[in-house]
C-alpha cells in the first residue's frame, strides 16, 4: 500500500513518511526511506506521546492518580451544572 502510495505521487515529492511507532510500521518506513532516499521517516509523535502515557498510567504508583483523574473527568462530562462552571472558570477550555 505504502509503496503504491509513494509511486503515485512521485518519490521526487515524498520529504518525509510518519508512521505510528508499531514495528511493522518503524520496518516498512526504514525500508522505503533506504530505498528511495529522497525522504526519510519519523515516527508519529502525538503516538509516541500516546505510548508514554499509557505506560506511565500502567505504573502502580500511578493508577491511583489515573484512575482519580478519570473519575473526576466522568463527573464533570456527566453534570451539565459542573461542566458549565468548568467552562465558565477556564474560558471555555474542555479537559479532554
Amino acid at each position: 500500500f505504502f509503496d503504491k502510495v509513494i509511486q503515485e505521487v512521485g518519490p521526487q515529492n515524498v520529504m518525509q513518511f510518519i508512521t505510528d511507532n508499531v514495528a511493522n510500521y518503524k520496518a516498512a518506513g526504514e525500508m522505503f526511506a533506504a530505498r528511495y532516499r529522497t525522504f526519510y521517516w519519523s515516527p508519529c509523535a502525538a503516538h509516541c506521546v500516546n505510548l508514554m502515557l499509557q505506560d506511565l498510567g500502567e505504573r502502580d504508583d500511578m493508577k491511583f492518580t489515573v484512575q482519580r483523574c478519570q473519575e473526576i473527568t466522568k463527573f464533570i462530562y456527566n453534570h451539565a451544572y459542573v461542566l458549565n462552571l468548568m467552562r465558565k472558570f477556564t474560558n471555555g477550555a474542555e479537559l479532554i
